[in-house]
């Protein structure tokens, strides 16, 4: 009798066998990859709310250090809205400004003459700054730069020779793919200038 005559019947794999290993395989694969996708998701979140951070805070820092060195009460317009631009002259007589733009969604410095702002995300190169005009921040909210006056007392100033200490909030946000969140961080300092009262 020949080996293959001996051979038993229920040696191998089936069809159903095999369909229960591509099938069990393809979950795993399925698993995998939502797992690898929510990583990568968490990733890049994780890595816009550091640039988020990272741009208020030194966005801020920056406005503050040039609030610092307001000549005098005198050299602030005290604007009619808190979203209006900041005009003041700092200590070597320069004129500076800053202002949220709502086309770009930026705020920026500018240097200007002409404190004629009106509220609310007006075109800087037509008000807040004809010239040396940069943008600070980018992806901030609309109507996101707020600053606020108020006099030693903590009430709110009524003229820009009651100012005592300034306030800013700063709202940026910065849309991640794949995802319905988009950080959104909200960043409040304050300020007292230096030759303020």
């Amino acid at each position: 009798m020949s080996p293959l005559a001996h051979r038993n019947p229920q040696e191998g794999f089936t069809l159903i066998d095999l369909a229960i290993v591509v099938a069990v395989t393809g979950i795993l694969f399925v698993l995998g990859g939502l797992l690898m996708g929510r990583s990568y998701e968490s990733y890049d979140i994780a890595q816009k709310v550091t640039h988020i951070d990272w741009q208020g805070r030194v966005a801020l820092e920056r406005i503050v250090r040039e609030l610092r060195n307001i000549r005098s009460n005198a050299d602030l317009t005290l604007p009619a809205a808190s979203t209006a631009p900041i005009f003041f002259t700092d200590m070597s007589g320069s004129l500076v400004c800053f202002c949220y733009e709502n086309v770009t969604k930026t705020v920026r410095r500018g240097t200007s003459a002409t404190p004629n702002c009106g509220t609310g995300g007006v075109a800087p190169t037509a008000t807040c700054g004809t010239t040396g005009t940069q943008a600070i921040a980018d992806n901030i909210v609309a109507n996101g730069f707020n600053s606020y006056y108020y006099t030693n007392t903590g009430a709110v100033a009524a003229s820009a020779a009651a100012v005592h200490i300034i306030t800013l909030t700063m709202q940026i946000t910065e849309t991640a793919p794949f995802t319905d969140h988009s950080p959104n961080e909200t960043y409040h300092v304050t300020v007292q200038p230096r030759s303020f009262p």
